[in-house]
């Protein structure tokens, strides 16, 4: 085991190869026995010097693998004629969208094929996305980010400007974060869904909520019907569509979202009717098509159902046993807070 001072090299064992490569090439850099790693053999160093420099590095190479990792290995460690060279050098390029010699695809100037139907179906979704909503007022339910972001300014009712930092995204680019505060999304039914904490970044494309962000504050998401739902507690706070493969929350009051509040206004009219019948229950009379006028079932919140499913809780009846001792059992009265004048 190659050793440097109270320091050593930690032995291969199949699990540890990127720590064990950075030891090894720092011992031997350390020790000057760097070159069979790097280069051929330089012509101003004869073939007998060549050769224990590159046998000292072998060794080292050898004394921090452990037998069974160092079966088969090769009497040098510099680099071959034949080691290093890829398989495709030599080989002519044919561009993936053309078929033609001599170029890549990113390079091609010829038009861009037609994707076969079915093909890319994420990527098509998305932009379909994009193209019928308002990407202002769209946003766009991320599981990968760790904290709201967008790119409009005007979306801010509570703005602070300055740099707060950098973000990275997914094709590892890292992006400024111009500012932050406070976002009022108003809600199609009406309500209004308020995120702490947003980051502006105006090198972004779309709006997105971090789902990771309001876990942390305490809510609760839903996933399932071609819908997603935030939930705190009981209370069902918001909820926003699938569109494609994308869940979004929008803000917008388009046509499609219009009739869909006027369904659930059908919808809470039943509720009521019934005698504010739960959920699931209104599910099941849908399907036996004993709700006539009601095509979807999308209760918002109902603060009759919340008032009538509270109930007073007793205090505790702590101490009723007699205690023997002085001061077992002490009695306060709690005063407060107020507001006292100095002396």
């Amino acid at each position: 085991m190659a050793k440097e001072g109270k320091g050593k090299i930690e032995k291969f064992n199949d699990m540890n190869f990127q720590w064990w490569k950075i030891q090894v090439e720092d011992y031997l850099y350390q020790k000057d026995m760097y070159l069979p790693l790097v280069r051929e053999k330089p012509e101003v160093m004869n073939a007998s010097e060549w050769a224990i420099l590159d046998r000292k590095a072998l060794a080292t190479v050898r004394l921090s693998l452990t037998p069974q990792n160092n079966r088969g290995r090769s009497p040098t460690i510099g680099r071959s004629k034949s080691r290093g060279k890829s398989k495709s050098k030599g080989k002519t390029i044919v561009c993936w969208n053309c078929n033609k010699e001599g170029h890549k695809k990113n390079n091609c100037t010829e038009p861009k094929k037609k994707r076969k139907q079915g093909e890319d179906k994420a990527y098509d979704d998305l932009c379909l996305s994009v193209t019928v909503d308002d990407n202002s007022k769209v946003w766009y339910v991320d599981s990968r980010t760790s904290i709201h972001c967008t790119p409009h300014r005007d979306c801010f009712c509570d703005y602070v400007h300055g740099d707060d930092g950098r973000v990275t995204v997914r094709n590892g680019y890292r992006c400024s974060i111009v500012g932050k505060r406070k976002v009022k999304i108003k809600l199609s039914n009406g309500g209004t869904l308020v995120l702490k904490d947003v980051r502006h970044i105006s090198e972004l494309q779309k709006n997105l909520i971090s789902i990771s962000g309001l876990d942390r504050k305490g809510y609760f998401m839903a996933f399932g019907e071609k819908q997603w739902k935030v939930i705190k507690g009981s209370m069902v706070v918001t909820r926003g569509e699938r569109v494609g493969t994308l869940y979004t929350l929008s803000g917008t009051r388009n046509h499609s979202i219009s009739l869909a509040f006027t369904e659930n206004q059908i919808t809470t009219l039943w509720h009521h009717r019934l005698g504010h019948l739960s959920e699931s229950g209104m599910r099941i009379l849908h399907s036996k098509n004993a709700l006539p006028g009601m095509k979807n079932i999308q209760l918002d919140f109902c603060a009759g159902c919340v008032d009538g499913k509270q109930k007073r809780v007793s205090f505790r009846r702590d101490g009723k046993e007699k205690k023997i001792e002085r001061l077992k059992l002490v009695h306060t009265d709690v005063y407060g807070p107020t507001t006292v004048d100095p002396l």
